[in-house]
């Protein structure tokens, strides 16, 4: 075996992770991921619209995006063939997160929590990018690990 074969393997590990003894992705924590962003992101929505003098054009963007969010997070939940919902979904999500975070990030005075909430849906991305099939390069480095996020999320969305 050579050192070609070797990182080879390495590379495929965090998609082979995400995969189930079929071959195929389960999705199962993928859409719990994805319910869980939504709902803390739409539990801070208030905060995030309220928290700082916004214009009525960013105002929108965020409040669209969250709508966005919101529904591939449902779509994912009542899809009776996820491997066929789940990557566009996912991918519309990640890509949603990724424009949403900067925009909040950048306001001075959000409660931490909100701020929490923000970093916890971003430590996701990467999982959520492994399970569709897509590399994480290209994502912010996470605050939080999985569960920790996890974790961040479910105490917003039951604050």
């Amino acid at each position: 075996m050579n050192r070609r074969h070797l990182f080879s393997l390495f590379a495929a590990m965090p998609i082979a992770a995400c995969a189930t003894s079929t071959g195929a992705p389960d999705y199962t924590q993928a859409v719990a991921d994805v319910q869980a962003i939504s709902g803390a992101l739409a539990a801070e929505a208030p905060v995030i619209l309220a928290a700082f003098k916004l214009s009525a054009a960013t105002t929108a963007k965020i409040t669209a995006i969250l709508t966005d969010i919101q529904k591939n997070a449902a779509a994912l939940s009542v899809a009776s063939a996820p491997a066929v919902v789940a990557p566009t979904s996912i991918q519309t999500v990640i890509s949603d997160v990724q424009t949403l975070a900067p925009i909040v990030l950048a306001a001075a005075g959000l409660p931490p929590q909100t701020v929490a909430a923000v970093n916890a849906a971003i430590a996701l991305l990467p999982i959520l990018s492994a399970t569709i099939g897509k590399s994480s390069d290209t994502l912010a480095k996470p605050v939080y690990t999985p569960a920790q996020a996890r974790s961040v999320l479910l105490a917003s969305i039951a604050k």
